[in-house]
Order: structure tokens, then sequence, then C-alpha cells
């Protein structure tokens, strides 16, 4: 995202430097978070998603639960036990922390894999209108809100709603067809 943010950057850098070019200039901004928000089919996504991560987060919930328990065991019996089986006991404990922590390293990657692929072709019919709005409304260039670290913009450049609303319609036609 930064090398996309740098490349944009420098291509607006060109259009502005360009003396014949700068008077044609006209620009757009989408907000791609809030619209992936607010259409339908990112709503389901975002909701299939969130199931998975509780699903996902209960198992990490109880393995943590064992090292807790392991741990009160630990405190609690530690005095009465053998230096030997204390550190057993120890060993088993590091060792179940350790297991705790690779599985949420993977979960963390898998439901980020998940998102990605979820988002990927929300995305890909979301660039297309925005190609779609940009050309009908003669724009020169259409900046993603958040990536490209836009900093300020008048409001009416903003093309999310009408992003929204294309999207959405494309999903009704194709759902009735």
């Amino acid at each position: 995202m930064r090398r996309a943010s740098i490349a944009l950057a420098v291509g607006f850098a060109a259009v502005l430097a360009a003396p014949a070019a700068h008077a044609d200039v006209r620009l757009g901004f989408v907000d791609l978070h809030r619209a992936v928000n607010e259409v339908a089919d990112g709503r389901a996504a975002k909701a299939k998603l969130k199931k998975e991560y509780d699903l996902r987060q209960k198992e990490l919930d109880e393995k943590q639960e064992e090292v807790k328990q392991m741990q009160s065991e630990l405190q609690a019996r530690g005095d009465a036990m053998s230096d030997e089986a204390r550190h057993k006991s120890q060993q088993e404990m590091d060792q179940k922390v350790i297991e705790v922590g690779r599985l949420y390293q993977t979960l963390q990657k898998e439901l980020a894999e998940k998102e990605k692929t979820a988002l990927q072709g929300i995305f890909a019919k979301m660039n297309a209108i925005i190609q779609t709005i940009a050309q009908q409304e003669g724009l020169t260039m259409v900046f993603e809100k958040s990536d490209s670290t836009l900093l300020y913009a008048l409001p009416s450049l903003d093309l999310t709603n009408e992003l929204i609303r294309r999207y959405n319609s494309q999903a009704a036609k194709k759902k009735n067809d």
C-alpha cells in the first residue's frame, strides 16, 4: 500500500507539473473501507469472517484457560512437589504457552488470508465501478482516502456514496436475474 501511495503522489505531481494538463485536472476520492462496510456483499463477508473469528477465538481462549489452570495448579501444589516434579510441570506449562503462541499466530495468518480472499472480489467490482464513474465524470485521478494519505479534500470530490449506490444496484440486478 505504501508503494501505491508513493506512485499516486508521483503521478499527481506529474499531472500538476504539466502546464497544458493543469487546467484539465479533475480529481475524486473514495473511502473503500467505508464502502466495503456499507455494501451488502461487504457486510455479508464481514459477518462470515466475524463468525469464523469467534469460533477460532473460542478455541484460543480454551487453550489459554488450560495454561491458566496449569499455572494455578503449579502455584498451589508447587511447594509440596519435588524439584523434579515441579520442573517437569513448569516445562509442560512452558510448552503449552509456546503452543498457544503458535496457535495465535496461525489463526491470525489464516484469518488475514480469508479476509483478503473474501474482499478481493468486492474490491475488483468496486474498481470497475470507480473506473466507470471516473470516465463518466471526466476525472483525471481517483484516490483512495486512507491508503493515499489524503489529508484533505473537498467533500464534493468524495465518490464513496455513488460507489456504494452503484455497487448495491448492480448486486440487486444480478440477484433479480
